[in-house]
């Protein structure tokens, strides 16, 4: 993994230009683990496996890891890719767009965030879930592409999730955290992202949407929060 220098690094570079390129940061350098990353109004591509001590992507802002199209939302890989991924040594915090992976994608996709992440009001996130190698109950489960959080998992009112079931093998995504609360007004959004949305807990009359019906519901707290195939 790339140590990078402890350097705050801001993306400069051209809307679509690459993460990888050393002249798209100020200062210059491809940032690493020590790195404090930071992206303001700019669209960033990255095709494999970005590092970051911090990573905020601000309001304006989008970052795509892993897709070649600037909307997070119905996102294509880059087929050239072997592998895919974001790892956060930090906090991340999510204000702009964000989307790790893309739909249909046969390359693992690998998520770590070593402190807190927080979407905020506005913000996006989407994470596609890659292929798996069978269709078996089990294979599905632990080939799952796991959006891994050490600290707490925060989801604004006014943010949006879109986890994204791979459509070939029905392969979920899974969020996993120290604890997930989904603000009342945020929401985590599966309707028609591949295959349906399973289980949730909710805390404080948060919404979700399954198969176009918007839900609601009332409970203490949220401990994992999964997506899985019908």
């Amino acid at each position: 993994d790339p140590a990078g220098d402890g350097q705050a690094r801001t993306f400069v570079g051209e809307d679509g230009c690459d993460w990888d390129d050393a002249a798209n940061w100020s200062p210059s350098g491809v940032p690493g683990n020590a790195d404090a990353v930071t992206i303001d109004g700019k669209w960033v591509c990255a095709s494999g496996i970005v590092h970051a001590a911090s990573l905020t992507v601000n309001v304006g802002a989008t970052l795509t890891v892993g897709g070649r199209l600037q909307d997070i939302t119905a996102q294509q890989p880059f087929v050239e890719s072997t592998g895919v991924g974001l790892k956060v040594a930090g906090d991340l915090k999510v204000a702009g767009d964000l989307s790790v992976g893309g739909a249909d994608s046969p390359v693992p996709v690998l998520i770590t965030v070593g402190g807190g992440a927080t979407v905020k009001s506005g913000g996006r996130l989407a994470v596609y879930a890659a292929n798996a190698s069978g269709l078996g109950r089990q294979t599905l489960y632990d080939e799952a592409t796991v959006f891994d959080v050490a600290g707490a998992f925060n989801i604004d009112a006014g943010a949006t999730v879109y986890p994204d079931a791979d459509p070939r093998t029905g392969a979920p995504v899974r969020f996993k955290a120290q604890t997930i609360l989904l603000a009342a007004g945020g929401a985590i959004n599966a309707d028609r992202r591949g295959y349906d949305f399973v289980s949730v807990a909710i805390m404080d009359r948060a919404t979700f949407f399954s198969d176009g019906i918007q839900t609601s519901s009332r409970q203490t707290s949220m401990i994992q929060q999964c997506v899985c195939m019908k």
